[in-house]
């Protein structure tokens, strides 16, 4: 439960490293969950970050400490050893009602491959991806809505290097 004069822990890559809760932006409701969207003002920074320490931002909720105690209830789970203030919590921790597999479509013999990953450091442009992948692989590309509905062992065909899609990006 995240209310007023809250302390926050950041988990992305802006560079704030910690908050302090100004405002619940729910309704009268004064205390914020999972989801909600909270005004802060940094009060940890890292050095060269575009959000500096004082200014005043608007965040969402990504987890809370309720949700990592009852990730960890649960049988066979443990606390990550390393960072004391480090937090983890698995997928299934943030709300969501039907678990989804983070994962890429490979080509193998013209054909798409599913291949579950985890994700880890992401910029505007990149993401940091562990799993089953090597540096020869070939990854699918392409628009948000046709990677979500490429099947598994759909013919794929691999444009040539230069010569991007009419009006897309070269």
């Amino acid at each position: 439960m995240i209310q007023q004069y809250t302390r926050l822990k950041v988990a992305d890559n802006s560079g704030a490293r910690q908050l302090l809760c100004i405002k619940v932006l729910k309704g009268n409701s004064h205390t914020a969950d999972v989801g909600d969207i909270i005004m802060a003002a940094v009060k940890a920074a890292t050095p060269g970050a575009p959000v500096k320490k004082g200014d005043v931002v608007r965040a969402v909720v990504v987890r809370t400490q309720r949700e990592l105690d009852r990730s960890l209830a649960k049988p066979g789970r443990k606390r990550p050893t390393g960072d004391a203030n480090m937090l983890a919590a698995d997928e299934d921790t943030v709300g969501r009602k039907d678990k989804e597999v983070t994962g890429v479509f490979v080509v193998k013999d013209g054909k798409a491959s599913f291949v579950p990953v985890r994700t880890g450091i992401a910029s505007e442009t990149t993401i940091e991806i562990f799993g089953d992948i090597h540096g020869g692989d070939i990854v699918v590309a392409g628009p948000y809505k046709a990677l979500r509905e490429l099947k598994p062992g759909s013919k794929v065909k691999q444009e040539q290097p230069g010569k991007g899609a009419p009006g897309g990006r070269s």
